[in-house]
């Protein structure tokens, strides 16, 4: 069994007498990412969550590192890096249809 892909992105098996159509469709992306903060006290480096919905502080001074605002934190130390949940690449999820081809 083998996938085939139209032009429009549709995939559909082909071979073996299958009925089952695949389409392939772009999941959306979380707008919230990871970010590695630097303290401004002591310089501790720390993996936060930038829309944190808690005071985020730091493991080794205390000192506040972010503050949730009902939306992104606002995020007092330095950003040194933002990582994305999947990388940045596109995940295609397939959804299938059953029934007959036309």
């Amino acid at each position: 069994m083998r996938l085939h892909t139209d032009d429009q992105g549709h995939a559909s098996e082909k071979g073996g007498g299958s009925k089952v159509k695949l389409a392939l469709e772009e999941l959306p992306h979380p707008a919230s990412t990871y970010l590695r903060v630097k303290c401004p006290d002591c310089g501790n480096v720390a993996m936060i969550y930038s829309h944190s919905k808690t005071v985020v502080k730091c493991k080794v001074c205390g000192a506040v590192l972010a503050k949730p605002t009902g939306g992104k934190a606002r995020v007092l130390g330095q950003v040194l890096e933002a990582q994305e949940g999947r990388g940045g690449i596109p995940t295609l999820c397939p959804r299938s249809s059953v029934g007959p081809e036309p």
